[in-house]
């Protein structure tokens, strides 16, 4: 808060993604439960990831947020 307005601060989590060194390290049964438990049922997709970090960077009203970018595995 002592930063504000001048730094905004977010977040964005990501869900598991397929060909990445993270992905590749974990066991594959692992990575089968992750993406079926997504209600999109497949791995996020790295350039949705980019998109909403793009989107957070040109904003100037958004702070204090983690984004979800997950295929629906976690929604509040």
């Amino acid at each position: 808060m002592a930063l504000a307005p001048a730094v905004l601060v977010n977040s964005v989590a990501p869900g598991t993604m397929a060909g990445t060194r993270m992905t590749a390290n974990l066991d594959p049964q692992y990575t089968e439960r992750a993406v079926s438990l997504a209600l999109t049922r497949d791995f996020t997709a790295k350039e949705d990831v980019v998109a909403q970090v793009l989107t957070l960077l040109r904003s100037d009203s958004t702070t204090g947020q983690t984004i979800c970018v997950d295929g629906g595995r976690v929604f509040h």
